[in-house]
């Protein structure tokens, strides 16, 4: 983000929340593509135009994660009061 914000004339300026503001810049960026890809999509789609097979504009799955789904449940009772 930083080469970004510099190329296009408007650096972050140092100071403490830098990492945050690039962080957030980042974040944002990373939204504002899903939004113009799924436009882009459904306009496309509106048009008529169809992907080929299973084709979509999201990408395949990636790993799932491991470790149960819920926390394991304890009773109250059975906890230290240090925690």
């Amino acid at each position: 983000m930083e080469k970004i914000t510099e190329k296009a004339g408007h650096p972050v300026p140092e100071s403490d929340g830098r990492d945050n503001r690039l962080s957030g810049l980042g974040a944002l960026t990373g939204i504002a593509v899903g939004v113009g890809t799924g436009a882009a999509v459904a306009l496309l789609h509106r048009a008529g135009v169809r992907p080929p097979g299973s084709a979509s504009a999201t990408p395949a799955p990636g790993p799932r994660p491991t470790g149960p789904r819920t926390p394991s449940r304890t009773s109250p009772t059975a906890w230290s009061p240090t925690g």
